[in-house]
């Protein structure tokens, strides 16, 4: 028998809070994003590099940067991408003017989680549990119901250990009683090394992947989480921690970037970006060689058979009525883009989400991702999405129980949130080939055999439709 619950701590989140500032110390810039104003950035010291040729030589990679007047501080000569250090004035500009380089930009610290938090904690006591019942907050899955992936599980598809779902993100939670055994342990990884004295600090022993925020965990649940508290759309698939956010919710485009390319050699099935900037006037020219290295990081993951799955935002904004603004990761013309649903009172649950971005050039398909219409009615989170939250949370301390055996949950709402659920029916459907299919057969057969809501077809609001995981697992590649 498993442990009886106690203490179980739901918590809503709509969109989580800006906690930093510019962190001294730090290379590149900061964008100063939702942090209560634009404060001056730092003098640049690292550099993202985006060469015209794929499949460069990190040698002239490292020539190049250091005629210069800089030094190659990573290299990714599979999509041409180099991180360059200099304190030199002038280094940008020296280093464009080389007819081998396509851009250069200073690497900008972002926030990528959106901000703007509504939170609601309710204390539960359950005083039984059984493992063999259905997950204890079965009932308030209503996201898991609306996709058919209860009906997906009765029929058998569960999902296959073997296939592997990256998450990109703040970390995973491997101690929560519902990612248990879900967490490959070996190849979880962190590039977000602000995070590393924090780990150190508190959670000394730890792994540096851990999810010190709370987002990734949430997101990794959605996916598959094992079904004691709740039900994730795949439970039996096996899930990576690839951290490239801090616990604060920022992160640098190095880190990202690094990320992608970390999971698509690796070899996973799937990877799942439920984060971007998320800010309308952010692409100009001086950033956009950073664009151009993240969507050759994309296409180079899709090439490498991986289903790149992103969420594309929370603003509530027409991407087709603003074609130069960057919103989410499938606008590089790879991988499938996500908006969002949700409930009003617990009915039309297929209505489009308050908050969730739209447009035929950024949605290719929607899913579950709850909405907080009726706050602060009584029972208003109920339209949100529970998930785990992490036992290792510093952004959320009720949740930090990861050594007293009491387990938290949390609601949320978010593209965030509707993106997970995308790649988990995306690895229920892989799980059927042993993990063999290609990024292209995989998104024609989530994309197709989604429900068509909206405008017959293809619609700016819904894409190919909404998600159904029993129908995916149905569909004939």
């Amino acid at each position: 028998m498993r442990k009886a619950y106690q203490w179980l701590i739901l918590a809503l989140v709509a969109l989580p809070l800006v906690l930093s500032g510019c962190i001294a110390g730090l290379p590149g810039a900061d964008l100063g994003i939702g942090g209560g104003g634009t404060p001056a950035a730092p003098a640049c010291a690292r550099y993202i590099v985006v060469f015209e040729d794929l499949g460069i030589d990190p040698a002239f990679m490292e020539r190049a940067i250091a005629e210069a007047g800089g030094t190659l501080a990573k290299a990714f000569p599979e999509i041409g991408v180099a991180v360059a250090e200099s304190e030199l004035a002038g280094f940008e500009e020296a280093l464009e003017v080389n007819p081998a380089v396509e851009g250069v930009a200073c690497d900008v610290k972002t926030q990528w989680i959106p901000e703007d938090p509504k939170v609601y904690l309710e204390e539960s006591l359950p005083e039984t549990f059984s493992p063999e019942t259905e997950p204890f907050f079965w009932d308030y899955q209503w996201n898991m119901r609306v996709i058919e992936a209860d009906r997906a599980w009765a029929a058998g598809y569960t999902g296959d250990p073997a296939v592997e779902v990256a998450i990109v993100d703040t970390g995973l939670d491997y101690r929560h009683i519902d990612l248990q055994g879900r967490v490959d342990m070996t190849r979880s990884i962190s590039f977000a090394t602000y995070d590393h004295p924090f780990v150190d600090t508190y959670f000394p022993g730890e792994p540096y992947w851990i999810d010190m925020c709370f987002h990734g965990t949430h997101v990794g649940g959605i996916v598959a989480a094992n079904g004691v508290g709740v039900s994730g759309v795949a439970p039996n698939v096996t899930l990576i921690a690839v951290k490239v956010l801090s616990w604060e919710g920022w992160g640098y485009w190095e880190w990202v970037i690094e990320g992608i390319m970390y999971a698509a050699n690796l070899g996973v099935d799937v990877i799942n970006m439920s984060l971007g900037p998320g800010v309308p006037e952010f692409i100009d020219a001086e950033l956009a060689p950073l664009v151009a290295a993240m969507s050759r990081a994309i296409n180079y993951a899709t090439q490498q058979g991986v289903l790149v799955v992103s969420a594309v935002g929370n603003k509530d904004l027409n991407a087709d009525d603003n074609p130069r603004l960057y919103y989410a990761n499938n606008q590089f013309n790879s991988g499938i883009g996500v908006s969002a649903t949700g409930p009003i009172g617990q009915t039309d649950f297929d209505r489009k989400a308050s908050y969730s971005n739209y447009g035929m050039s950024l949605v290719n398909i929607a899913a579950p991702g709850g909405d907080f219409m009726l706050w602060p009615e009584p029972g208003w989170w109920l339209d949100m999405v529970l998930s785990p939250c992490s036992t290792f949370s510093l952004w959320f301390p009720a949740c930090q129980t990861y050594n007293t055996g009491v387990w938290v949950y949390l609601w949320a709402a978010g593209t965030s949130m509707a993106a997970p659920h995308v790649a988990g029916i995306g690895a229920l459907v892989d799980s059927q080939y042993g993990g063999a299919l290609d990024a292209a057969t995989l998104a024609e057969t989530v994309l197709m055999s989604a429900e068509d809501l909206g405008d017959p077809g293809f619609d700016p609001i819904y894409g190919w439709g909404r998600v159904n995981a029993y129908r995916a697992c149905l569909f004939t590649p």
